[in-house]
């Protein structure tokens, strides 16, 4: 059973807070989404599947490619008329909370347990 007395939003928190702090600190060649889940199933008590952190990552690296304007889905014109990166960081950024979701989809509070 959960010893923790938090919800399933303050379970989200953290594991975007690991999720991302990881991917910042390790070059792609060095990430290991098997080992972060590990971390994951550690700190929330839930089975996280490596499978949804990287997918969390690949949501990460569309937002990086964003950022330094080499995303292949980004359009500007020399003229500035025409933008996509604002739809496309709202884009990535909610498939990124979903990917993040469904790392903790298996979170339950103890109440949700007793029910």
């Amino acid at each position: 059973m959960n010893e923790y007395e938090f919800t399933k939003e303050q379970a989200v928190a953290v594991a975007r807070h690991l999720i991302v702090g990881y991917w910042e600190s390790h070059n792609n060649a060095d990430q290991d989404a098997e080992r972060l889940a590990c971390r994951l199933t550690g700190a929330l008590e839930i089975f996280v599947l490596p499978s949804d952190v990287e997918n969390a990552f690949n949501w990460l690296d569309d937002l990086a490619r964003l950022a330094d304007n080499t995303h292949d889905m980004l359009v500007v014109n020399a003229a500035g008329t025409l933008d996509n990166s604002a739809e496309l960081a709202d884009y990535f950024e909610s498939e990124l909370t979903t990917a993040i979701n469904d790392v903790v989809s298996s979170f339950k509070t103890r109440y949700e347990l007793a029910a």
